[in-house]
């Protein structure tokens, strides 16, 4: 035997004698989008270029189970193709995505606990989900413990965190700071409620239970309690409670949800908003067609001094309301002169139509509405109509290999004059100061290609 060979021999030795108790694997994901944005999230204007850009995802995805244990750690690179130059040390973009660890409490891991930075997805993900769609994706410092029932008919979470900004050296007293911090870029007047960082601290429980063991269905119930830090002495509480039922009557499924939200801003503003949605699927068929109906509550300032408009929190907004992310994605449309949240009513027609070997194109589409007054910036004693727009996305799919998928997509916005006085576009004519003007480009779309590699290296 070659001495060479020692080496390798034991040490696929000590491999194969430790698999019969401990799984190792290694994956990664490399998925590259290339957008046209011609009025993506807000309406574009002659005086502004169509924008073209390649935007990637890498990721290093390592897991480990052995007993009662089991880890995942999850790197990864998001970058603009260009950002970086070709000859270059060291940049920023690099991040930690997941790293956490479960420890099974019961040998029949009925009650499990989690640990560390993770995704958190529930239900529908209106209120709480991972963002999967945007590159660099949503995950969350948290301690979570999870129960599920022997026959899985029940299941209940409790996740609690705690968290600190780090921008205050030791041995100072850390307080969060919203500088800098994500959340819903969503306008909030002197308020700031659609602006919120993360929380402080939180606590959200979730339960969910099979109706007749999953035949008729399924009810989630969730509550999230949040703190958030508006001086170094004064945290504003913000309750989030929602119930989400699905129903099957044959092939019919009806899916809805339900959430109110209260608390307050600064110790002396109330909130309080509602989200209702309710949508059905017919499952007899390939083409699966759907219709459904969002109702997200705004705020005029007519009835109460309270803040009515509903703030999505941590949900995945691109799923819902329209894949040009006009609204609830990273920017806001107002009511009117006020300056809060609008609301939002949205009336939606979705079908998949199979086109071919593992290929499908789905089409959805919007009727967008305004539940409050759109303010006429020529007299804002007037109001404009409701109606805002409609949307058309056109999203094709196709499986290529086990581990490569193709998706490439198109979506066009058709707004009116409305929506132009909520995105801002909608000017006083300075030769008659009765009129308006719309600064937006007729055409509004939006289109995208992109491939997902997920190689499994071990």
């Amino acid at each position: 035997m070659k001495k060479g060979l020692l080496p390798i021999l034991l040490l696929g030795g000590i491999l194969l004698g430790n698999t019969a108790s401990a799984q190792f694997t290694l994956s990664g994901q490399y998925r590259p989008r290339t957008e046209l944005r011609n009025g993506f999230k807000t309406l574009k204007t002659d005086d502004q270029e169509v924008a073209s850009f390649t935007e990637q995802r890498t990721r290093l995805i390592a897991g480990y189970k052995a007993g009662k244990i089991e880890t995942k750690f999850s790197i990864q690179d998001v970058r603009i193709w260009g950002d970086v130059g070709t000859i270059n040390k060291s940049d920023n973009w690099l991040s930690v995505h997941e790293a956490f660890a479960v420890y099974m409490i019961d040998s029949l891991a009925k009650h499990r606990l989690m640990i560390g930075r993770q995704e958190l997805n529930y239900d529908d993900q209106r209120v709480l989900g991972s963002l999967d769609w945007a590159a660099q994706a949503r995950s969350f410092d948290a301690l979570k413990y999870m129960y599920k029932h022997s026959d899985s008919t029940y299941q209940f979470h409790a996740i609690a965190s705690f968290n600190q900004d780090g921008t205050v050296p030791e041995p100072s007293k850390l307080q969060n700071s919203k500088v800098g911090t994500g959340g819903n870029d969503y306008n909030g007047g002197n308020s700031g409620y659609f602006n919120q960082p993360l929380p402080k601290a939180s606590l959200y429980l979730w339960f969910n239970t099979k109706l007749k063991h999953g035949r008729l269905g399924d009810i989630s119930f969730i509550s999230m309690s949040e703190g958030y830090q508006e001086t170094p002495t004064l945290v504003s509480p913000l309750y989030t409670v929602g119930v989400t039922p699905t129903i099957k009557i044959g092939k019919v499924k009806i899916h809805s949800s339900f959430y109110y939200q209260a608390g307050k801003v600064k110790d002396t503003v109330g909130i309080s908003g509602f989200l209702a949605h309710i949508e059905a699927t017919y499952e007899g068929s390939k083409l699966k067609p759907t219709i459904g109906f969002d109702y997200l509550s705004g705020d005029d300032k007519k009835t109460t001094d309270k803040i009515e408009g509903f703030n999505p929190l941590h949900g995945t907004h691109h799923k819902f309301y329209g894949y040009m992310d006009y609204f609830y994605v990273g920017n806001g449309h107002n009511g009117g002169a006020n300056g809060l949240s609008g609301g939002l009513i949205d009336l939606y027609a979705k079908a998949t139509i199979p086109t071919g070997k593992k290929s499908k194109l789905a089409t959805d589409l919007h009727f967008f509405m305004s539940p409050t007054d759109v303010v006429n910036p020529a007299d804002t004693k007037a109001t404009l109509s409701s109606f805002l727009g409609t949307e058309l996305d056109l999203t094709w799919s196709k499986q290529l290999t086990e581990t490569v998928g193709l998706s490439a997509g198109y979506s066009q916005m058709f707004h009116t004059e409305s929506l132009s006085a909520v995105k801002g576009k909608l000017a006083i004519d300075p030769s008659d100061a009765t009129q308006t003007v719309d600064k937006a480009v007729a055409y509004q779309s939006w289109a995208w290609i992109m491939i997902n590699f997920t190689p499994k290296f071990l």
